[in-house]
C-alpha cells in the first residue's frame, strides 16, 4: 500500500491508548507459553528446557508472587531464576528492583531472558530499544537467548537500516508468530497487596491482533 508507514501506525496506537503508567501485573505460564514459547509443546517441556539455565524475567511485575507463572514455577523447582522490574515490591530473594537499562547483573551471567509487554510495547522508542538491548547483550552469556513479545508487524527495527544492522551485530535474530493469546484474568499489585482482576485484558489483546504481533527471538553473538 502506497504511503503505508508501520512506524507511524505503531506510534499513533500508543498515543491513542494513553499509556502513561505501566501496570504492575502477573501472567501465568499458560500465557507465556502462547505469547513467548509457541514452539514448545507443553509447560513441562518448557520447564525442563529451562531447568539448568539462569533465567531472568525482565519487566516481571508480580510474576514471582503468582503461583502459576513461569517464574514462580522455576523458583519452586530450585532454578536460578529472577524477576526484574522498576517497581518497589515486598522484599523477595528472587526479585530485584532494577531498570532494564541497568540491571546491575554480572556480565555474561544469564542464559535466558523473557520480556513481555514492555520493550517495543511500552518502551517503544528507538533509544529505548538500543539502550535496553545493549544491557541485555551485556548480561547474556554467549549464545544466551532473549524472547520479546509483542513486536508489532514483526518490525523489530522499524525500517531503519542502521538500527537493523546494530541489532544484527549483537544478536542472531528470528521472528515467529505466537499462538492465540489466552484471555485470562491478570493479577495486579495495588496498595501493597496482590489483587485479582475481573478484567481479561481484551483491549490489550485486541491491540496485539490489530498490529499483527510477533515474537522476537535473539541469540547473543
Amino acid at each position: 500500500m502506497k504511503g503505508f508507514n508501520k512506524w507511524s501506525i505503531i506510534k499513533k496506537q500508543h498515543f491513542d491508548t494513553k499509556i502513561d503508567e505501566i501496570p504492575v501485573t502477573g501472567r501465568s505460564i499458560n500465557y507465556y507459553l502462547k505469547a513467548l514459547f509457541p514452539d514448545f509443546k507443553s509447560k513441562n517441556d518448557l520447564v525442563k528446557y529451562l531447568k539448568n539455565k539462569k533465567y531472568v524475567d525482565v519487566g516481571s511485575g508480580v510474576n514471582h508472587m503468582r503461583n502459576d507463572s513461569l517464574l514462580s514455577i522455576l523458583i519452586k523447582n530450585n532454578n536460578d531464576a529472577y524477576g526484574i522490574d522498576i517497581v518497589k515490591l515486598p522484599k523477595h530473594p528472587n526479585y530485584k528492583q532494577k531498570s532494564i537499562y541497568d540491571t546491575t547483573l554480572k556480565t555474561n551471567s544469564i542464559d535466558f531472558i523473557t520480556i513481555n509487554n514492555l520493550l517495543y510495547f511500552h518502551l517503544y522508542k528507538k533509544t529505548n530499544i538500543i539502550n535496553a538491548l545493549k544491557e541485555m547483550h551485556r548480561i547474556l552469556k554467549p549464545n544466551g537467548e532473549i524472547r520479546i513479545f509483542p513486536i508489532f508487524f514483526g518490525e523489530y527495527y522499524y525500517g531503519d537500516i542502521k538500527l537493523r544492522d546494530y541489532i544484527n551485530s549483537l544478536f542472531f535474530v528470528r521472528v515467529i508468530k505466537p499462538k492465540p493469546i489466552p484471555l485470562e484474568n491478570p493479577i495486579f499489585y495495588m496498595d501493597g497487596e496482590v489483587v485479582k482482576s475481573d478484567s481479561v485484558g481484551k483491549g490489550e489483546i485486541d491491540i496485539m491482533k490489530k498490529l499483527n504481533s510477533y515474537i522476537l527471538i535473539m541469540k547473543k553473538i
